[in-house]
């Protein structure tokens, strides 16, 4: 027989390359992400835990289209027979929803699986646009109400399900996300007083989240853990990007101003690890508004164009906002750079100490492996018995 030795550096590597996960990072790498023929700019709105990004591209003078970018390559959605489409989110499936604009100028949401566009409600009049969609399929939908408002419905296998609302006479409703537990975060607007709350929709309740300081505030993403982020008033209309979590509320505050202004932030996305990301704005400079993509990350608040790699950090980015992150630690970003706005993906490195830890670590084992190979003869001795170990059992080699 043959006595087979287990593959421990292989085991030993994988668990300790598992602790070198991207949320030990301490430096991003920037990633252009391609941009279609004749483009004057490019936006990211989301991307997946596989890397896939959508968003939109400026492509002619007053023509924007959604797009798709995966693999280096990048994807022109197409339209209804308008001018316009944008890609809001896509799941980790790889289906998309958004909205795209006909012929006759109406906004259809969205779904693009694979193919061409398909619109999720035909027979409605109305239109709409399509926020998210989570990896059930479910998508959420704002539909065009009186007074320039909207109204957010839920739609899942082909049926639509108004989302309910407080009562009032001028009430109107937007979804911005939906996790994988079907629970759905937005604002509901009283037009009469004025006042938009942060909500939570789940199953047929609808639930205030409350707010900071003042009666203004907005919730934009929501983790399959149940942690919402997104913006409250906090003072004389200055917005705080803010964190729900179970009965908390939290005021993230926002990166230094440049100037004697309050500087403000708005959080656009939260992962499962709870890090979150969006953008502060620094200076409130009419003519050249200064905003930087921000990280909040477990506490600590980190201005995303000073953790660059310095190959990045070489390239001259003005990282501006920051509009979604995947569990991976990746983030899509807008920035601009010699004057042009570009889509960036945004991968973390790992500190230097996790590598190191990698190393120590697999030197330990090779130590072990060696003095335990070195042991084996003195143990069973050298003798090959073909049927077994010496002994009136055969006995297995433990390592």
């Amino acid at each position: 027989m043959k006595t087979k030795l287990p593959c421990l550096g292989l085991v030993a590597a994988t668990i300790l390359l598992g602790g070198v996960n991207q949320t030990q990072a301490s430096t991003y790498a920037v990633t252009v992400l391609k941009s279609p023929p004749g483009a004057f700019y490019d936006s990211p709105s989301s991307l997946n835990n596989s890397g896939q990004v959508v968003g939109d591209s400026l492509v002619a003078t007053a023509t924007v289209h959604a797009m798709l970018w995966e693999a280096g390559k990048v994807t022109d959605l197409g339209t209804f027979g308008g001018n316009y489409s944008y890609a809001e989110a896509i799941n980790d499936a790889g289906v998309i929803v958004g909205f795209s604009v006909t012929s006759a100028g109406i906004n259809r949401a969205t779904l693009w699986n694979g193919s061409a566009g398909i619109d999720l409600e035909p027979s409605s009049k109305l239109g709409g646009y399509a926020s998210d969609i989570n990896h059930l399929g479910q998508v959420v939908i704002n539909r065009p109400a009186d007074a320039g408002s909207t109204h957010a419905v839920l739609w899942s296998n082909n049926t639509v399900t108004d989302l309910p609302v407080f009562p009032g006479s001028r009430i109107y409703s937007n979804a911005s996300a939906i996790n994988d537990a079907g629970e759905i975060v937005g604002s509901i607007t009283d037009l009469d007083s004025l006042l938009t709350r942060a909500v939570l929709w789940h199953g047929n309740t609808v639930t205030d989240l409350g707010t900071l300081y003042e009666n203004f505030n907005s919730a934009n993403d929501i983790s399959n853990t149940g942690e919402i982020v997104g913006d409250s008033v906090v003072a004389n209309g200055i917005r705080h990007a803010t964190l729900w979590s179970g009965s908390t509320i939290t005021d993230l505050g926002a990166l230094t101003p440049i100037s004697g202004s309050d500087s403000e932030s708005v959080a656009n996305a939260i992962n499962d690890a709870g890090q979150i990301v969006g953008y502060s704005i620094l200076d409130h400079n009419p003519r050249a508004t200064v905003q930087h993509a921000t990280l909040w990350d477990h506490g600590e608040m980190i201005d995303l164009n000073g953790v660059l790699d310095p190959a990045s950090a070489r390239m001259g980015w003005e990282i501006v906002n920051a509009s979604d992150i995947n569990n991976n630690g990746a983030i899509v970003a807008d920035a601009w750079q010699h004057g042009f706005q570009h889509a960036i993906l945004l991968t973390p490195v790992p500190e230097p100490e996790a590598f190191m830890l990698l190393l120590a670590g697999l030197g330990l084992l090779g130590f072990k492996m060696r003095r335990r190979m070195m042991d084996f003869p003195r143990q069973y001795g050298s003798v090959r018995h073909e049927g077994g170990l010496p002994g009136s059992q055969a006995q297995a080699a433990t390592f």
